[in-house]
């Protein structure tokens, strides 16, 4: 009897599930998009439906599906407002034609498998304003403008409706993300808010009202492909001016320009680089109480270039990074870690670089230069670490030369990966914590004697035989 029930009963709900099929089928546009979150959690959406009348009816966790290109128009015909999206909700399928003046959240949003097209120069971005915004496997119109995406809000935005902002700002990207369109925009990430200032109103520019984002921010990048599809990261917020209205294309605008000292982050900021990364982390904040933290956790074994501006640490977790000549730290107190299995390469900073505290493990490559690095505070490893292997960056290493100075260091956290050419050679600390070159033993002698016959070759000759 019990098996005859359990076998029955999946029967009935496929009739149903048949009969319902058929009935959507047969309605118009408006009453399917309806009657299909009756029986699951996605709304297809076609051209002639109302995104805002969708939007009211989807509930929390569900999906929009646009289907076969969609234009998202302005909200009630107002050319400098944005699309507000007040719910948690995935939003996919494509491509998306936007109209408005950007997104902003009121909720955590997931944009997935979609194709991306801002139509005009106001405000070509998506603001998360302290929610989460995930783009997985996104890319830009070649017909449209770049992204460019915010962790904070919008500022001066002359919209009066702004939805209420979350307690964390993050976005992360997933997959393959693209930013950039093929006329050679590239859209950039921002940890700060957007602020609105205008240009060339009644003759003069003026800029948009100082402001700083006040909760944590963080950026993953987990997405794969060419890193020039991404543009930089700024721990600040940026500005765009507007300027007079142009007929039915919108307004004219500038470029969205970052600026540190206006658009500030007064929390910390989080830069995370899991996949292919970005050419530049900007960990400018205009807040001397904000820090910005870079953590690199590559699978991949292919050196990594970044140029990183004023960061105030720096994690290697996985994989090869060698920051580029530009590279800049914060301040002498800013960290530095290197996990066992990491690499992290300082040979090109052109200047010897002074850190606080060091947390090793990993491989360290420094340049020929005394001292390479200075740590003025304390030196940790990691438990399973025995040393940092230490690596310079010379054809030829000078006994007696300090290329590590760390006073609150202690004998064994550095070992020298020495060159084949002086195998002998290793690093050893004195009493006042520098690590200075030496060699370790005699000298191992690979040809004790070499002598070759003496050999007249005459002048009509090109070649000889030289016995050894």
């Amino acid at each position: 009897m019990t098996t005859q029930n359990k076998s029955f009963r999946p029967s009935r709900a496929l009739a149903l599930l048949l009969a319902l099929g058929m009935t959507f089928s047969l309605l118009p546009p408006a009453q399917a998009a309806e009657l299909e979150t009756r029986t699951g959690t996605v709304y297809t959406v076609g051209a002639n439906d109302d995104i805002a009348t969708v939007m009211e009816r989807a509930s929390e966790g569900d999906t929009i599906r646009f289907c076969n290109g969609y234009t998202v128009n302005f909200p009630g015909n107002q050319n400098d407002d944005p699309w507000v999206i007040n719910k948690r909700v995935t939003i996919t399928g494509g491509p998306l034609f936007l109209r408005t003046s950007g997104i902003i959240l009121g909720a955590d949003v997931t944009f997935e498998e979609i194709e991306l097209s801002f139509g005009h120069t106001l405000r070509n971005a998506i603001m998360a304003n302290g929610h989460t915004l995930t783009l997985k496997n996104v890319s830009c119109a070649d017909s449209g403008l770049p992204v460019n995406l915010f962790c904070g809000g919008l500022v001066n935005g002359n919209t009066a409706t702004m939805p209420a902002s979350g307690g964390h700002g993050k976005i992360q990207l997933l997959g393959s993300v693209s930013l950039r369109n093929n006329h050679g925009g590239v859209g950039d990430l921002y940890a700060g808010n957007l602020c609105m200032g205008k240009a060339f109103v009644d003759g003069h520019v003026e800029d948009g009202p100082e402001n700083s984002f006040g909760i944590g921010s963080e950026i993953i990048i987990a997405s794969e492909g060419d890193a020039k599809n991404l543009g930089a990261v700024y721990a600040c917020g940026a500005q765009q001016r507007i300027g007079q209205s142009v007929g039915n294309d919108g307004v004219q605008s500038e470029p969205i320009k970052p600026d540190y000292k206006k658009y500030k982050t007064s929390d910390n900021v989080s830069v995370v680089v899991q996949g292919t990364g970005v050419s530049v982390i900007n960990g400018r904040t205009g807040s001397s109480m904000c820090n910005a933290a870079v953590l690199i956790e590559r699978n991949s074994d292919y050196l990594y270039e970044p140029t990183l501006t004023d960061i105030e640490s720096l994690t290697v977790q996985r994989g090869n990074v060698q920051p580029s000549m530009d590279s800049t730290f914060r301040t002498e107190s800013a960290a530095l870690t290197v996990a066992p299995g990491a690499t992290l390469n300082l040979s090109a900073l052109p200047d010897t670089l002074t850190v606080g505290n060091f947390t090793g493990g990993g491989t360290l490559v420094l340049g020929d230069r005394e001292p390479a690095l200075t740590i003025n505070g304390t030196v940790n490893k990691d438990t399973t670490a025995t040393a940092t292997k230490v690596v310079i960056s010379s054809p030829y290493l000078q006994e007696g030369k300090t290329y590590i100075q760390a006073a609150y260091s202690t004998p064994g956290d550095f070992e020298l990966v020495p060159p084949n050419n002086q195998p002998t050679m290793v690093l050893e600390r004195d009493n006042s914590g520098n690590w200075k070159t030496k060699k370790n033993g005699e000298p191992i002698i690979w040809v004790k004697s070499l002598q070759m016959e003496d050999v007249t070759v005459p002048s009509s000759e090109t070649s000889a035989d030289m016995p050894f």
